[in-house]
């Protein structure tokens, strides 16, 4: 019986050694740092390393991480202004874009309207209005082309890409 109560005494004190000591430091930027190996705590905090005594799980402490540093009123208003401008420079460039789909769709529409007038009303300068319009279905087609090129790279919103692309698609590739 003795001997089962010295190897069981000595079993828990083997299993509190096993188990190492924890320790904690607070850096010189103000850090905490935790391990159970002294040697993995920065030099700073070698001489202030406390050792952590085990305490009940039910009570764990943290600490809260650090406030952001303040701000200004004056740099919040500045940052509030650079991102309305970011905005309306996004919205210029939106209107702008739709504006030059448009300007394309009703070039080519135009175009094809000429072209149509001067093969069902044949005459002498037939043959230069549809050479005149099948240039500007080209020019018109291939600002389309451009158009569909930078938009992938414009800063705008999905939406009004979107509406640009149907836009476009209103004029045939062919």
């Amino acid at each position: 019986m003795r001997i089962l109560l010295l190897l069981l005494s000595g079993s828990l004190l083997l299993v509190q050694l096993a188990a190492g000591q924890n320790y904690s430091c607070r850096d010189d930027q103000g850090k905490l740092h935790f391990t159970d190996n002294l040697t993995n705590l920065p030099p700073e905090c070698l001489t202030k390393a406390k050792k952590l005594e085990p305490r009940p799980t039910e009570n764990l402490n943290f600490v809260p991480a650090a406030p952001p540093p303040p701000v200004s009123r004056s740099e919040i208003d500045q940052q509030v202004r650079e991102v309305e401008q970011q905005q309306a420079q996004k919205q210029r460039l939106a209107e702008q874009m739709e504006r030059r789909a448009q300007g394309l769709h009703d070039q080519y529409q135009q175009a094809l309207r000429s072209k149509r007038q001067a093969l069902r009303s044949w005459n002498y300068s037939s043959r230069e209005t549809i050479k005149q319009a099948d240039q500007e279905i080209q020019q018109a087609r291939e600002g389309k082309q451009q158009l569909l090129d930078e938009l992938p790279r414009a800063s705008i919103d999905s939406d009004k890409k979107q509406q640009i692309r149907t836009i476009l698609s209103q004029i045939d590739d062919q």
